[in-house]
């Protein structure tokens, strides 16, 4: 596993709660179970790789200067919930060019769409990723996936990524139905990608991720989908939703994506106290992993120092988290790597094969 520790200025003015709450509390006298959030993972056999990354100040205006590539927006009828969204795509460089015609790329689904290449469209106001004006910078040789953008709305997305209530949610959803997300994509948004692009149609080239209860969702849709993704990106993961039960239930799972990358601010909340329970949850998670056999090049952590929960800090992360996951021409050599899914996640309809049909211009 490799640890990263990265170190820049504090934005604690930008940070956006959404997929916050207060730290769990037991009740007077209760002990922590066992295997408990405050606890983390034994380090004797983690190498640490301590990467101080400095930020030029003309970087961001030479890439400002480069013109976005367009970004392909399909509208999605979902009759899994019953309503319309946008699914965002864009291109890697060259894949356009007629030398590559027959050339197949794998597919990064990323969950918030709307935040991660437009301001206008974001839920965070003035913030997005700011992922195309990555992929503007590249030359048309970069070995860059397709990146997917699935929407949500700000009314509807609790309800669609959580899978379990967050009873410190105001006003509380009752009855979320993030346990229908994992179909959703499945079974309507990859299909829809695979139609119409020239993708590598199985595991070796799918990879899902998110941030925040985007990132909750993926870890979810990951664990109740064995053989379906070979590489999952988590940033700023909510965690503690319900007590923490992804937690429990990857505890439970034994295998896993090829790469998993995670990344974590440690001022995700404003508040000490929450913001150390946010760095301790990724810990916990990067212990569950490391135990199911997640070592050496497969599992990669930053921790951010100063880093806050906004789509800002998220997109500044994204470049050296695609680089871990996509290192060479990524799913294009290799079949039969698959993920496996975790016995506790509550079983739901999928395929055990991972494959869907490919098809795409």
């Amino acid at each position: 596993m490799r640890i990263a520790k990265r170190s820049r200025p504090s934005r604690g003015e930008e940070g956006v709660s959404l997929g916050l709450r207060e730290p769990r509390r037991h009740r007077g006298g209760e002990r922590e179970p066992r295997g408990s959030w405050h606890k983390l993972p034994p380090r004797a056999t983690v190498r640490a790789v301590i990467a101080v990354l400095s930020v030029l100040a003309g970087g961001g205006a030479a890439r400002a200067q480069a013109a976005d590539p367009p970004i392909e927006v399909h509208t999605l009828e979902s009759r899994v919930y019953g309503n319309s969204r946008s699914v965002r795509v864009l291109l890697p460089p060259g894949y356009h060019d007629p030398r590559n015609r027959d050339r197949r790329y794998p597919v990064l689904y990323l969950n918030d769409g709307q935040d991660l290449f437009s301001a206008e469209t974001s839920l965070f106001g003035s913030q997005e990723w700011g992922i195309d004006e990555l992929y503007s910078s590249a030359d048309a040789s970069a070995e860059f996936p397709i990146i997917v953008g699935i929407d949500t709305g700000r009314r509807t997305r609790a309800n669609e990524y959580l899978p379990w209530p967050d009873e410190s949610l105001q006003p509380p959803v009752t009855d979320p139905q993030g346990s229908r997300y994992p179909q959703f994509v499945l079974t309507e948004v990859i299909p829809l990608i695979d139609a119409r692009y020239r993708t590598v149609a199985t595991s070796a080239g799918r990879g899902i991720g998110g941030a925040s209860y985007g990132a909750l969702i993926a870890l979810y849709t990951v664990g109740r989908n064995p053989g379906w993704f070979s590489t999952l990106l988590l940033e700023s993961p909510s965690l503690y939703v319900h007590d923490a039960a992804i937690l429990r239930a990857s505890e439970q799972a034994d295998k896993w994506p090829c790469r998993i990358a995670i990344g974590v601010g440690t001022n995700e909340a404003g508040r000490e106290d929450w913001n150390q329970e946010a760095v301790d949850d990724v810990m916990r998670l990067a212990g569950i992993l490391e135990r199911a056999g997640l070592t050496g090049e497969r599992l990669r952590v930053v921790v951010e120092e100063g880093a806050v929960h906004s789509p800002r800090s998220w997109g500044d992360r994204f470049a050296p988290a695609l680089r871990f996951l996509y290192p060479i021409e990524p799913g294009l050599s290799g079949s039969g790597r698959r993920s496996g899914a975790a016995p506790s996640f509550r079983s739901g309809s999928s395929s055990s094969t991972g494959t869907s049909s490919g098809g795409g211009a």
